[in-house]
């Protein structure tokens, strides 16, 4: 920006943009912050079409980051928890994909045509007609850990319902146990203000279930 229009312009773009990521969500309750400014970045495992259904299954970044910090704090032995996020797609009566070429024109692509680890949802839109969900999900691929400016991957769906079914709970139930299940939701219970602390908040939440943990100092203790 060179001056108070450019300025004005990016600012009255910027607020567009929060209305259109802030606004309802036609998702099933609960899978709201899976969707939007509110999904997790996270790269694609793979997708599947069955039927009327369509599934993109995600890498749940959310609960492998919390369980690297639960292992941190009690000393256990952590490993990658292997939780997905699965967005699915119900009633579809149309799906597609398009990715821009080298001249930014928009051609047909495959939409199974993934590299898994590379390949990441990044952000979506929603709209609704005539009782129809129209969702555009973005993806785009991640080399060497940047995210590259080029090359994205856009999935255009119409169907009539959407929702995320998160796996986590099964995955941290089963190789970490329910402790460790339950200190996430609080972690994810809390107020966004205080997500910042929340080392702090599980330490507290551990010492008052009388597990054992490492005396590991952290900044939001100090």
């Amino acid at each position: 920006p060179k001056g108070k229009e450019d300025w004005d312009r990016l600012d009255e773009y910027d607020r567009k943009g929060s209305e259109l990521y802030l606004g309802p969500i036609p998702v099933e309750p609960g899978s709201e912050k899976f969707f939007g400014c509110k999904s997790i970045l996270s790269y694609v495992i793979e997708t599947k079409r069955l039927g009327d259904r369509f599934e993109v299954h995600l890498f749940d970044r959310e609960a492998h980051g919390f369980v690297w910090e639960y292992g941190a704090v009690t000393g256990i032995e952590v490993e990658d928890c292997k939780a997905r996020v699965t967005l699915v797609f119900e009633g579809v009566n149309y799906a597609n994909s398009v990715r821009p070429d080298a001249d930014g024109w928009l051609k047909w692509d495959d939409w199974e045509n993934w590299d898994s680890g590379k390949d990441w949802f990044v952000r979506c839109w929603f709209h609704e007609q005539e009782g129809k969900i129209q969702w555009i999900g973005v993806f785009c691929k991640m080399v060497k850990g940047r995210m590259k400016q080029s090359g994205d991957l856009y999935i255009l769906i119409d169907c009539e319902a959407v929702k995320a079914k998160p796996e986590s709970e099964r995955a941290l139930r089963k190789r970490y146990g329910d402790v460790c299940y339950d200190a996430m939701v609080m972690i994810q219970a809390l107020p966004q203000e205080e997500r910042w602390l929340y080392m702090g908040h599980l330490k507290r939440h551990l010492d008052a279930k009388g597990i054992h943990r490492r005396t590991i100092p952290h900044q939001s203790e100090r």
